[in-house]
């Protein structure tokens, strides 16, 4: 029983924290304890101070709302099809204890709330916020529901700024201490705020997720002006993972890029240059701890730190794909070749899309996807992502029209949508990764909208 009982934090806050506090007098009576929610646009949750999922950047983007009302760089003349948002499911029961248990939730923006952008506009669907429903059910069938209602309280966390192109600062003296476990410390905490349900369909998210995938030690090659700059040997999609060992207000400062200029400092032309610097910056709170972004990735193979820390290692991130091909033979180039290829298509999965850029515009355009599908479907297990993102495909397609946009979802992108619907754009998408689904041998639940 989804009653959708959304909620958020202040008007001006981006990244609130919502705890739900419950009390249960014994766990043995209960036989499952569902969870199913989402947070627009990413979400962490915690139970009882423990994060129990390794996926990342949730819920998968999708076309989330109305686009007529954003800032685009051309017009948009129609409206999409379908708008649609995922919440996912997780077992809390292994979880849960006797007394107090707490429920907490950190909001990012994501595609959702994405004000700064150097190109294609700004796509802001509304203030981040969050959905959930915990459903507990015991031997006789009975059930409880934990939701998102006004006992969820919420408080302004340390992520001052968070955006997918521009990165994050975080202040670690604003965090609310131990905020995601019982028995903490209420002051300043408040109720949280009911939003109108996002005018769109709620379904289950079942394609493949966002993971940290391989963890890399990069090494330090140089130093200037007081930072050091360091080589992760390839080109990934990731973030840096840091230990924090600055003094109560000490900044620390990471920027990334993919090549190196000729005095050997980063080259950020690639990414977008100076007008969109891939940048993490940490205030300390003069405790050691581990610091990465929260929600956000960039695409870089070097990166240079500023400030009292130590590098811990580089975690690549990217939708979860198998890899099911090996290709080897005596001539180094070509292998070489294949690995860089596996490399740059995952490093190109983020929200189960296929996109042009891992960095400057990071979108599913349909162009591009043509070009790459029949390479990924011989070589990866892209079958659940290629599944999503033809619904994706279905969902941009203009209500009126039919026209299918050049990126989907459709957030914009470089080229322009065509004239009321008259541009052949890349549509072509819609047949070619039908007909390469079918030769790849995919089911027949993927044809069904055919």
């Amino acid at each position: 029983m989804k009653k959708e009982h959304w909620i958020c934090g202040g008007a001006s806050c981006e990244a609130p924290l919502f705890r739900r506090s419950f009390w249960l007098d014994r766990t043995e009576r209960f036989q499952s304890a569902r969870l199913e929610i989402c947070g627009l646009g990413y979400f962490l949750f915690y139970i009882n101070g423990k994060r129990i999922s390794d996926q990342e950047l949730m819920p998968a983007m999708t076309d989330y709302a109305s686009v007529l009302g954003c800032e685009t760089t051309y017009p948009v003349w129609e409206e999409r099809s379908v708008h649609r948002c995922r919440y996912l499911s997780f077992d809390l029961l292994p979880y849960l204890k006797a007394g107090e248990n707490v429920l907490a939730v950190r909001l990012g923006n994501g595609w959702y709330h994405q004000t700064e952008r150097i190109a294609e506009g700004k796509f802001v669907f509304g203030l981040p916020k969050l959905w959930f429903e915990l459903t507990l059910t015991d031997a006789d069938g009975r059930q409880e529901w934990i939701e998102s209602d006004r006992q969820t309280l919420w408080h302004p966390g340390g992520l001052l700024k968070n955006n997918l192109f521009l990165g994050e600062v975080r202040d670690l003296r604003k965090e609310p201490e131990g905020w995601q476990d019982p028995g903490a410390d209420l002051s300043g905490w408040k109720p949280a705020q009911p939003v109108h349900a996002p005018e769109t369909l709620l379904e289950e998210q079942t394609c493949p997720p966002d993971r940290v995938i391989r963890k890399l030690y990069p090494i330090l090659i140089g130093e200037h002006d007081g930072r050091k700059i360091y080589d992760c040997r390839e080109n990934i999609a990731g973030r840096v993972v840091l230990s924090c060992l600055g003094k109560k207000g000490e900044c620390i400062t990471v920027r990334h890029a993919e090549e190196l200029a000729a005095d050997g400092t980063l080259d950020f032309e690639s990414a977008g240059g100076s007008d969109q610097l891939q940048q993490d910056h940490y205030i300390c709170d003069g405790r050691i701890q581990t610091l990465h972004p929260l929600f956000c990735w960039h695409g870089f193979r070097y990166f240079e730190t500023e400030g009292p820390c130590e590098v811990l290692c580089a975690e690549v991130i990217h939708t979860d794909v198998a890899v099911t091909s090996s290709f080897s033979c005596s001539d180094p180039v070509l292998n070489w070749l294949y690995e860089a290829y596996i490399r740059t298509q995952l490093d190109n999965y983020h929200g189960c899309i296929p996109s042009d850029c891992p960095h400057r515009e990071r979108l599913g355009y349909t162009g591009d996807g043509q070009l790459t599908a029949e390479t990924a479907m011989l070589l990866l297990d892209t079958k659940e992502l290629y599944r999503k993102w033809y619904q994706d495909i279905l969902d941009s397609q203009g209500a009126e029209t039919g026209h299918i946009p050049h990126t989907a979802p459709f957030l914009g992108g470089g080229g322009g949508p065509g004239i009321r619907g008259k541009g052949a754009a890349a549509g072509g998408i819609y047949q070619y990764v039908l007909l390469l689904a079918w030769i790849a041998g995919n089911d027949a639940n993927f044809r069904k909208n055919e």
